[in-house]
């Protein structure tokens, strides 16, 4: 019986040096190891895609404490993200993207076009010149930067400022 135990506590001893072993090659040829994974997952798509599936679903709570970490990051591109998804399922011309949006707003120096105040004092949001449900497209072009009170009175009234 006193072997097993030792022959447990030989194992469980190189298992952690073994493991020590790893952390420490890790922290030594991070960059190495991060650029061969990169190379991998471009050539391999289909077997990555599947792999993040299996550990998605093994580590559910991993899962959505990084969605947590990344909707505090990044609340705007969440928002715009959540809304993009249902332009798209309303089945809405065209498309713009986060930096496009980014820009306007840039341009339009983050000031609402309709009542003139400033972020971080309001929120900006995307306003149709031509509302969707009249024809108008989701292409960049047919959109203008409004504050939320602002978008919610033009309603949808085709009203370029």
């Amino acid at each position: 019986m006193s072997t097993i135990v030792k022959g447990l506590d030989r194992k469980s001893e190189r298992d952690n040096n073994v493991l020590m072993y790893n952390k420490e090659y890790y922290q030594k040829n991070k960059e190495k190891l991060y650029k061969r994974h990169k190379e991998w997952r471009i050539k391999n798509p289909d077997k990555y895609r599947e792999q993040r599936k299996r550990w998605k679903r093994k580590n559910p709570d991993k899962v959505k404490k990084q969605q947590n970490r990344y909707i505090k990051k990044y609340p705007e591109k969440v928002r715009f993200l959540v809304r993009k998804n249902k332009r798209r399922r309303d089945n809405a011309e065209g498309s713009h993207t986060f930096g496009e949006w980014e820009l306007l707003k840039k341009q339009c120096g983050n000031i609402c076009l309709c009542c003139g105040k400033k972020e971080p004092e309001i929120k900006l949001t995307e306003d149709h010149i031509i509302p969707l449900d009249k024809g108008g497209s989701d292409y960049i072009e047919n959109i203008q930067v409004l504050c939320h009170n602002c978008n919610s009175k033009k309603h949808t009234k085709i009203i370029k400022y």
